[in-house]
């Protein structure tokens, strides 16, 4: 099973398209035998992965340090760790997150835009 993951993540490139990391989330959840949780679950595990990267930017931010086999949290996993659980819901729903991101973008092009000070998002 291992070896069959390595040759998947191998084949992944770091330019991977969104399509391409969904794909890999399923086969490896699936060698892992983790794929097919309900997505009540993976909604709550999402949240908590959110909350980990949260905890994971406050911790750089605050000026601590965040070396890898500590206890604090890697920002960079973190978002990884996010990126997973959502193509893992994704794939549940069936559901392509590229398709997705573009059909709202679309959306999100015709918005008005308007922030209140130091509001950014």
């Amino acid at each position: 099973m291992e070896t069959e993951q390595m040759r998947l993540l191998a084949e992944l490139s770091p330019n991977a398209s969104l399509t391409e990391i969904q794909t890999y989330v399923a086969k490896v959840l699936k060698l892992r035998g983790i794929s097919g949780q309900p997505v009540q679950n993976s909604l709550l595990l999402l949240c908590e992965e959110v909350g980990e990267l949260a905890k994971a930017i406050r911790k750089n931010t605050e000026g601590m340090s965040i070396e890898a086999g500590s206890d604090n949290f890697s920002v960079a996993e973190e978002m990884a760790d996010v990126v997973i659980v959502l193509s893992e819901i994704a794939n549940t729903l069936d559901i392509s997150l590229a398709d997705a991101f573009i059909a709202k973008e679309k959306i999100n092009m015709n918005r008005n835009w308007e922030f209140t000070s130091g509001d950014k998002t």
